[in-house]
């Protein structure tokens, strides 16, 4: 099973990342599902749609919910991160107080 599920590394997803700011005019909004950029980079890296939809559930016992994560949608998140953490790109927050406009 958890061969069926095998994701890229985040470094390869990192590479893919910055290729899509250089196609992208340096801007991606979001990580949504059903984003464009989002679908690209999956694309790219030829994820099947269980890869694209599997996720991981965290349970809030106090707040009596679950919470999902999607695994594809986490990877991105993490890889940017990381390249935000070696100032290769910057995050929103950053991005406002150097341009003085935001991204919508």
């Amino acid at each position: 099973m958890l061969e069926d599920l095998k994701m890229p590394t985040q470094r390869e997803v990192e590479q893919a990342l910055l290729k899509s700011l250089f196609n992208n005019n340096g801007v991606i909004k979001e990580f949504g599902a059903g984003e464009k950029i989002v679908e690209e980079i999956a694309n790219d890296f030829g994820l099947n749609e269980e890869q694209r939809t599997a996720y991981l559930e965290t349970i809030y016992k106090k707040e009596n919910r679950v919470k999902k994560s999607y695994l594809w949608h986490r990877l991105l998140f993490r890889a940017a991160d990381s390249l935000a953490k070696e100032k290769l790109v910057s995050r929103p927050t950053q991005t406002i107080l150097l341009t003085n406009k935001k991204e919508l």
